[in-house]
């Protein structure tokens, strides 16, 4: 062979370098422009590895200080294998048949350069392994990767030239078993690529491994088993095995630092699809933060911040060159596409499940949005295909549980929402009327958290429907509950919605007047004191025009919400009165019959009232000065020949004094039918008589307390008595004393009180209380009611006399 043929081969072996050489600058120069997104995919590329060329692999990982290692079980490489870790070979990231025949196999990897990215951890790596010959012999090797001069593509070459030269005149040692060593990839520290910050222990995030790496090994069958040695602070180890799978239930074994457990994750495919989450018991666990939301057998770093309510796998999947996208473009990638339709029919069957076994914390598998990196025609088809999608399937099925207990479709919730924020305070009061559409209290937040109301506007719970479905209701008798429980929350709503909106009382009826009836605050009057008497007669004369005064009051519970800016008055109200008396007497041409008895009661009112004279006059202009020829004309022509002679006898003035007394029609009837007993009554009178009408408060006060010692002298307390001053502690009417003891009723007691002494005792009335008279006839016969009569004098004597209701027979 001559010279030149020496200077070909020579020239062909550097174009073949040089196309190498270009290939691992350009993924080398990435790392630069994707250090974060670097630092998280290393680990991945380094498991895909394990993963792709292996039916069953168990890997480690070991960081320490100063260095990496990653090791696995696998087989050997191929020689071709191991040149390629030296001078990455293009014809597997670019050869379709390859990857298809790859895919096939279940192999995640998609580029032969995919292991380049683990360069973030140094400029330096050292692999050490097995490859296998022609003739199944296997051999042990070693080599370092040393890539600090790849920006110098010469250099670079030159780097790779001499790595595969002492390969290939390497005297390598035959191995018998493979199970001699492990393949082991080593990474020194602190030494980084050019123009890249050293990459340190420190910068290792093994938490977000510890998360994510069993969601990951849910789509990777072939990898037994995970361990992690952490040796930067003392020694820490970490270690997930796959443990058993049934059906769509797949459990996995986790030693951490000694401590066992067991993770739980259902499991679900369709076609080319799959997808895993987390429970413990029946409850959804949520995904781990900052975790890609889709996978191609490994997490797609670079896609945790999209809108997908779920994570999604697919080996089928045609990631973007550098694996951190997937683009949906119906002509450029047709089966990413149809992977992403596929996906919502996936979704489906994981509702349908959800559903069906009444998990809870759905919401964890809810949170969608119209969110997607990548192009125009990428996002648009991810919100078309997928988000419309997802939405539809999930409004039909009923993952919520409700505040009655029951769980509904999300069609029918509603999320209490306000200025983009959520509100406790309205959900407690939409509660009361909204319970089977709410959330479950304890769920609300995250359901409120989970929940796009761009995308979910309906399930928006704002307070105008609040005040809507109060309005609604129109009365406050049509809640379906008890009215205080009513007035109660009510009053609280409207503070609420105050709060929110101070004119909506102006648009809704939302505040009660004395009916219960709800109206708006332009149609109500504080109720300013106004007599029982007024309304009742108010009524009365508008009746005609079926018009009640309770009508335009608000209900006084209400007063303290302070929404009614008007009030009704004694002075309106009479004025209002005084008009319609004297409409209804021009109408009817003074016939005032109808109306008779409602004339009756204001001039009683009036005749009670302290109101000044003038306000009197002012008030009922009509009225005021026609009273008396009003009551005049009412009467019959018995009644004014009655008047007449009462007028004539003298006795007017003091007639009309007994008349105007607190004294009942029967009262005054008995008076009349025992007139001839009337003299002796009056003789009675003139001596003092000091109970009942004439009774006096300090003496009272002071035979009671009397009474007082002498009872707790005869039960006393250390014999386990106790005597209560009921009348004065708790203004009880019935008895002014109860004795108990050990809580059980022994007597009662009341004080009666005279000046005049025990001499005079026959000739000296006690009264008793009707509802005293009441009170003993509620008493079992064994229960005493004691009269504990006080004569006043020096000796203060006590005498007691038992009475009951009881009549042996």
């Amino acid at each position: 062979m001559g010279k030149e043929n020496n200077e070909i081969k020579q020239t062909v072996q550097l174009q073949l370098q040089s196309a190498s050489a270009k290939r691992l600058q350009e993924k080398l120069s990435l790392i630069k422009n994707r250090v974060e997104l670097s630092k998280k995919r290393w680990f991945w590329e380094l498991l895909q590895n394990a993963s792709d060329y292996n039916d069953k692999v168990s890997v480690r990982l070991v960081v320490n200080n100063d260095k990496v290692e990653f090791y696995h079980d696998g087989a050997p490489f191929s020689i071709t294998d191991a040149l390629n870790l030296i001078s990455p070979n293009s014809d597997k990231d670019n050869d379709d048949s390859n990857q298809t025949e790859q895919r096939k196999k279940g192999n995640i990897g998609k580029f032969g350069t995919g292991l380049v990215s683990t360069h973030i951890l140094s400029s330096i790596m050292k692999v050490h392994g097995l490859f296998v010959n022609e003739e199944k012999r296997l051999f042990e090797f070693s080599f370092d990767l040393d890539r600090s001069c790849f920006e110098d593509k010469l250099a670079l070459i030159n780097q790779m030239s001499e790595a595969t030269e002492k390969f290939s005149n390497t005297q390598f040692d035959e191995v018998a078993d493979a199970s001699y060593c492990q393949t082991s990839f080593s990474y020194i520290l602190n030494h980084p690529l050019p123009k890249l910050p050293a990459m340190a222990s420190s910068d290792i995030d093994l938490d977000y491994l510890y998360s994510v790496l069993p969601y990951t090994l849910c789509f990777m069958d072939r990898v037994v088993s995970v361990t992690i040695e952490d040796n930067r602070n003392g020694n820490h180890s970490y270690k997930i095995e796959r443990k058993s799978q049934t059906g769509n239930q797949l459990s996995f074994s986790v030693m951490k630092d000694g401590r066992f457990e067991e993770l739980d994750f259902a499991v679900f495919c369709y076609n080319d699809t799959s997808t895993a989450f987390q429970y413990q018991e029946n409850h959804i666990m949520p995904y781990p933060e900052g975790m890609s939301r889709m996978f191609c057998g490994l997490p797609l770093v670079g896609m945790e911040n999209i809108g997908m309510p779920f994570i999604l796998n697919s080996l089928e999947f045609e990631p973007e060159q550098e694996r951190d996208g997937i683009a949906f473009d119906p002509t450029a990638n047709p089966e990413n596409l149809k992977i992403l339709k596929d996906s919502v029919h996936l979704y489906e069957i994981v509702l349908d499940y959800v559903e069906k076994n009444k998990l809870r914390n759905a919401y964890h598998l809810t949170k969608m949005a119209k969110r997607y990196n990548g192009s125009q025609t990428s996002r648009t088809k991810f919100c078309e295909v997928g988000i419309e999608g997802y939405k539809q399937q999930l409004m039909k099925r009923a993952v919520v549980k409700n505040s009655d207990g029951d769980f509904i479709p999300f069609s029918q919730v509603r999320i209490p929402f306000r200025d983009s924020q959520a509100d406790v305070k309205l959900y407690g009061q939409a509660h009361f009327v909204a319970s089977s559409v709410l959330p479950v209290e304890e769920d609300y937040q995250a359901w409120f958290d989970a929940t796009d109301f761009v995308l979910f506007k309906d399930q928006e719970y704002t307070y105008q429907m609040l005040a809507d479905k109060i309005q609604s209701t129109a009365s406050l008798y049509s809640f379906g509950k008890e009215v205080d429980e009513v007035n109660n929350w009510l009053k609280e709503s409207l503070a609420y919605l105050k709060g929110c909106n101070k004119y909506i009382f102006a648009e809704k009826s939302l505040i009660p007047n004395q009916l219960g009836e709800l109206k708006k605050n332009s149609e109500l009057y504080v109720d300013n004191a106004l007599p029982n008497e007024l309304k009742t007669i108010y009524n009365q004369l508008y009746e005609y025009k079926d018009e009640k005064i309770e009508t335009e009051l608000m209900d006084k519970t209400y007063d303290s919400v302070d929404v009614v800016n008007q009030a009704y008055d004694v002075e309106k109200i009479s004025r209002k009165i005084d008009d319609a008396i004297a409409d209804i007497y021009i109408a009817n041409k003074g016939d005032i019959s109808k109306i008779a008895h409602s004339l009756n009661e204001l001039y009683k009112w009036m005749s009670a009232s302290e109101l000044a004279k003038e306000k009197l006059q002012s008030w009922y202009k009509w009225y005021y000065p026609r009273r008396a020829t009003l009551m005049v004309d009412m009467l019959s022509d018995t009644q004014r020949e009655q008047a007449l002679i009462i007028t004539q006898s003298g006795k007017l003035e003091a007639l009309a004094s007994l008349a105007s007394a607190d004294l009942t029609k029967d009262e005054l009837a008995l008076l009349v039918a025992n007139i001839k007993k009337l003299p002796v009554a009056l003789s009675l009178l003139g001596d003092s008589v000091d109970d009942s009408s004439f009774a006096n408060l300090a003496e009272g006060d002071y035979g009671e307390e009397i009474v007082y010692k002498k009872l707790r002298g005869l039960y006393p307390k250390s014999e386990g008595y106790s005597v209560i001053w009921a009348s004065r502690d708790t203004n009880e009417p019935c008895y002014d004393f109860v004795v108990k003891q050990n809580d059980n009723v022994v007597c009662y007691c009341d004080a009666k009180t005279t000046k005049r002494g025990i001499t005079n005792a026959d000739s000296i009335p006690f009264f008793m209380r009707r509802s005293q008279w009441e009170f003993l006839q509620t008493l079992s016969p064994d229960t005493p009611y004691y009269i504990a009569r006080v004569f006043m004098g020096s000796d203060d004597i006590v005498k007691f006399i038992r009475i009951s209701e009881h009549v042996k027979n």
